[in-house]
């Protein structure tokens, strides 16, 4: 599966797509099957901005970031890093074996 990229006033570049999908496929490894994901980008003139939406089984995961200034990348990487937290933590809750006294 191939995320959903969407930009408002930029143009997707072919690093900024290499990038993208290069963390989506670090997020699977991490994550539960996943349903959908969307990454949106826009630039305003003093601000980058990126927002990705996660769908997994029982589950919606939001992260999203700006950054002063022109660099998406990092925009990009912090939004990232926030979907990363929450799916981590949403899959150690899945996978945590509750032992009865």
């Amino acid at each position: 599966m191939e995320p959903r990229i969407t930009a408002d006033k930029l143009t997707i570049s072919p690093a900024i797509r290499e990038r993208a999908e290069h963390q989506f496929a670090k997020l699977q490894r991490f994550s539960n099957p996943i349903i959908d994901c969307q990454i949106h980008l826009s630039q305003a003139p003093r601000t980058c901005r990126a927002e990705w939406i996660v769908q997994e089984p029982h589950k919606v995961l939001v992260g999203e970031a700006s950054e002063p200034g022109d660099n998406l990348f990092r925009a990009l990487d912090a939004a990232f890093e926030k979907i990363l937290i929450q799916s981590k933590k949403h899959h150690g809750k899945l996978t945590r074996v509750v032992r009865p006294d």
